[in-house]
Parts: C-alpha cells; sequence; structure tokens
C-alpha cells in the first residue's frame, strides 16, 4: 500500500477522500457520503 505525505497537501487530501467516497441517503432523504475505507485499510 502506498503511504500518503498530505500533511501540506489538503487539496490532494480532500480529493483522495472524494475520490473513494460515494453520496448515499438516510431513511428521510436526507444527503451524505460514505467513505470507501478499504483502500485505506490493511
Amino acid at each position: 500500500m502506498e503511504k500518503y505525505h498530505l500533511k501540506n497537501q489538503l487539496d490532494e487530501a480532500i480529493k483522495i477522500l472524494y475520490d473513494n467516497s460515494w453520496l448515499s441517503h438516510d431513511g428521510n432523504g436526507n444527503q451524505f457520503r460514505m467513505l470507501n475505507i478499504t483502500n485505506f485499510v490493511q
């Protein structure tokens, strides 16, 4: 697994999080973002 060195690269960190997440909805129709952590944990 590659290591991320993003302490001074917040834009890149946010992009990685968005690329590994998806929009979902709860039972009340509220929108929220689910994070897929399978790329971050081994």
